[in-house]
């Protein structure tokens, strides 16, 4: 469902996943599909934020810098897994808004 803000989300949503940055774009895409990545480590994180971003605690970020990465690279998954996460909600609830109007629409003409 398309909606006054689309573009600029089509916008952000590609500066996050093909802009500059230090991650390769394959792995912010898969940060943004919440899909499996090739670093366990990487992939319980980007997991944990999709699923549940409210229980990140700085160890989590530290098990990542003592792994290797930089701050810009944890950033950056960061960024690609929490918008992800919250722009499959919000296409979720808009397809669900779209068909509760379907309905309402149909429901109106009988």
């Amino acid at each position: 469902m398309e909606t006054r803000f689309t573009p600029k989300l089509e916008r952000l949503e590609a500066r996050v996943l093909d802009g500059p940055g230090k991650l390769e774009p394959s792995v912010r895409r898969r940060a943004f599909d919440g899909g499996s990545l090739e670093d366990p480590l990487a992939d319980r994180y980007v997991q944990k934020v999709h699923r549940h971003a409210y229980k990140i605690v700085e160890r989590n970020i530290a098990e990542l810098r003592d792994a290797g990465w930089s701050e810009d690279q944890i950033f950056e998954l960061s960024i690609a897994a929490a918008f992800g996460a919250a722009k499959h909600r919000l296409d979720a609830a808009l397809n669900t808004l779209s068909a509760v109007r379907v309905r309402a629409t149909e429901h109106a003409a009988e």
